[in-house]
């Protein structure tokens, strides 16, 4: 009963996890609204309000879907609701601010007496920070002018909060990761700091990780932490100095599924679509990020690398034989090169209908490590540690445009793995192309035996079908159009101009409706790995070379995308003996 409890809870979690904004430059901000406006910043919005270039607005307002403003926004008296894009700050003094789905916000939210709605739906590429009591202001002409009369009545360790530039601090607790099949459903408790000062901010996030595979004990295999400390300077642009120690549960190949996606098949259906192992070490970086959704990491890292413990954590509901066998990783310790650049110009994260999303990672590892992920369990004991420097780059490469009104093509380019002049990678850092984060014909780690299988880079498959594969490439193209039914009549909000205040809610017609959007989607995938060097197998190995695209495995399908979940059907057309798939995605494709 306890596991089937916390397969229940694990699943529920999953879920909420699909509705959570997807990760993004305002994703590490805090949109919990504090109390007091702090004299600082009461200056900084009036400031902003009142700059030659600022575009003001009073009253309820809206930026139109068409509009694309470049500078910064201010709002007195009223909610703003953002539809279009903003190629700066957008404040509001004693209002809200309520971004739309494909919203656009390249810089800083400040809101002064308000508070931030929808924060899901548009894209934020500052910080957001919110203050809900209302700020003291008088006029001046067309100016504001701050009154800080008001502080002066406040606690005196308020004022002495104001007086040493604003700096605020919040402590949080946190709740579950997600469901997986080495640690069920692992708690993270601990206290996150966050002091905002001018110009910058500083971080402290500290969570102890249990693991309740063995309910509430206390040793090394059920109790893990993740400790990051951040210095930021800069708000807009600016560099970051962070440092992180941690002993967790990682899985292999995170680029192919979500986290919430793989939970939810774990917690309710048994499926595992990620290999995992075990982290233990520290990490230092830098981080330089721009405005308008650029962003360089490099770091350097110290771990230790082990197998992770096959637990029988519990499912919901059973399907086939049970769960596969966990493979084998590579052992040992490491020292860590990487660095990162990112790109993201998106009108929306979850629903992006144009714009790029490009990543682009470099890895360096050197250390000692026992090999032992490609070998069958009897051998591996034998095997003793060596020396090991390899080099792996991997670039994700997406495009999404609007070709109509309710039409779009977005197309996606993925390929990677093993450098020249390199070591061969341990088994955390082997790729593969299969199942539905990849190639939804084809099935996720299948095993047969004899048969060259390109998407592993397997023969005679290992325990649970590890990746094996040097390198890969894939390439995904889809086309999407509108689906909308209505059941009864829509409603419809009609705003007509009125008062002093701009605009205020008028006649709405209301009706009994259920009225439901998505996307129906046609796609093609096609991808391969292959192995670096040599092989006795034929076309499994091709050295510095991409191999022919006619040995590629590809597949057409069809399906239905309703935002927090789509329904897909796709079939191998390279391999056309091949029954169809029929397979469940939290949001899009990709």
């Amino acid at each position: 009963m306890r596991r089937m409890t916390l397969a229940a809870l694990a699943a529920l979690g999953a879920l909420v996890l699909v509705h959570a904004p997807a990760a993004r430059a305002q994703d590490r901000d805090d949109y919990r609204p504090r109390r007091t406006v702090p004299a600082s910043v009461s200056r900084e919005l009036v400031d902003i309000y009142n700059a030659e270039r600022t575009r003001r607005l009073r009253g309820s307002s809206t930026i139109e879907e068409d509009e694309d403003i470049r500078g910064d926004v201010a709002v007195l008296d009223g909610t703003l609701t953002v539809r279009g894009l903003v190629r700066g700050r957008v404040v509001a003094i004693n209002g809200d601010v309520r971004p739309v789905r494909g919203a656009r916000v390249e810089g800083d939210i400040l809101i002064g007496g308000g508070s931030l709605t929808g924060r899901g739906e548009g894209w934020v590429g500052g910080e957001v920070r919110t203050y809900a009591d209302r700020v003291a202001y008088r006029r001046d002409g067309v100016m504001l002018v701050a009154d800080e009369r008001r502080d002066r009545d406040l606690a005196w360790w308020t004022d002495f909060k104001s007086t040493k530039g604003g700096f605020q601090s919040d402590i949080n607790f946190g709740g579950a990761s997600t469901y997986n099949r080495v640690e069920g459903l692992p708690i993270n408790l601990g206290p996150q700091i966050r002091t905002d000062f001018s110009g910058g901010r500083f971080l402290l996030d500290a969570q102890a990780v249990f693991r309740t595979i063995q309910g509430w004990q206390w040793n090394p295999q059920t109790v893990g932490h993740k400790v990051r400390t951040e210095l930021r300077l800069g708000t807009r642009s600016g560099i970051a100095f962070g440092a992180c120690a941690y002993d967790i549960v990682d899985g292999v190949e995170t680029w192919q599924m979500s986290d919430a996606e793989v939970g939810l098949a774990s917690a309710l259906f048994q499926r595992d679509f990620r290999d995992y192992y075990l982290r233990h070490g520290g990490q230092a970086y830098v981080r330089m990020f721009a405005g308008d959704g650029g962003e360089v990491t490099v770091g350097y890292a110290h771990e230790q690398w082990k197998n992770a413990q096959l637990t029988n954590v519990y499912s919901l509901f059973k399907l086939g034989g049970g769960w596969r066998p966990l493979p084998t990783m590579d052992e040992g310790d490491m020292h860590l090169l990487t660095a990162r650049w990112q790109l993201d110009t998106r009108n929306d994260i979850d629903d992006p209908t144009n714009g790029w999303w490009i990543q682009a990672d470099y890895e360096r590892g050197e250390g000692m490590l026992r090999r032992i992920g490609a070998l069958p369990f009897a051998q591996q004991a034998a095997v003793p540690f060596t020396g090991t420097t390899y080099q792996r780059g991997f670039v994700d490469f997406r495009r999404y445009t609007r070709v109509g009104p309710d039409a779009q093509l977005n197309f996606r380019v993925v390929g990677g793995g093993l450098l020249p002049n390199s070591d061969p990678l341990p088994m955390q850092r082997k790729l593969s192309v299969s199942g539905p984060g990849s190639l939804g014909g084809f099935a996720f780690r299948e095993e047969n035996p004899g048969e060259v299988n390109i998407s592993e880079c397997t023969v005679t498959p290992l325990p649970g079908t590890p990746a094996n594969c040097d390198r890969m490439l894939l390439a995904q193209l889809e086309f999407k159009g509108s689906l909308n039914f209505n059941l009864f009549n829509d409603v419809f909000d009609r705003y007509d101009a009125a008062g002093e205040r701009g605009y205020k809610p008028a006649a709405r017609r209301r009706g009994s409706s259920s009225s439901r959007s998505g996307h129906w989607v046609l796609f093609a995938d096609a991808g391969r790995g292959w192995l670096a060097g040599s092989s006795p197998v034929p076309g499994l190995a091709y050295a510095g070379k991409i191999p022919e695209f006619s040995t590629f495995r590809t597949d057409i399908g069809a399906g239905f995308d309703f935002g927090p979940l789509g329904l897909y059907y796709a079939k191998a057309m390279s391999d056309q003996a091949r029954p169809g798939v029929f397979f469940l995605r939290l949001h899009s494709r990709f």
